[in-house]
């Protein structure tokens, strides 16, 4: 994966980031968050366990990084700025529901 493309997958995780968060708070906390102060928001557990190990909890920085490559790996022309908050929300509804079955 290039450069370029990493790049692009970092500012679209801030903005998808900023936008959940932007969600789940009031609109005057809301109007504070930006992609410049997004971390100090974010909760410090990053990781959740289970019975056979541990896996990334949806909707952390690591996970959308780690998602939005798997996309791009798939479909080299895949565009990043297409995916929205909705598209990751099915993906973490998919896993919750794989992982509760085992």
């Amino acid at each position: 994966m290039n450069s370029n493309k990493l790049k692009q997958i970092n500012r679209k995780t801030e903005r998808l980031l900023v936008e959940w968060l932007s969600m789940m708070v009031s609109e005057e906390e809301a109007k504070q968050i930006n992609t410049k102060n997004i971390m100090q928001f974010m909760p410090t557990e990053i990781h959740a366990p289970l019975n056979t190990g541990v896996r990334c909890v949806p909707m952390t920085p690591r996970w959308i990084k780690k998602e939005l490559k798997k996309l791009v790996k798939k479909d080299k022309s895949f565009d990043v700025d297409s995916i929205t908050l909705g598209d990751l929300e099915q993906i973490a509804e998919r896993q919750r529901v794989l992982h509760a079955s085992t």
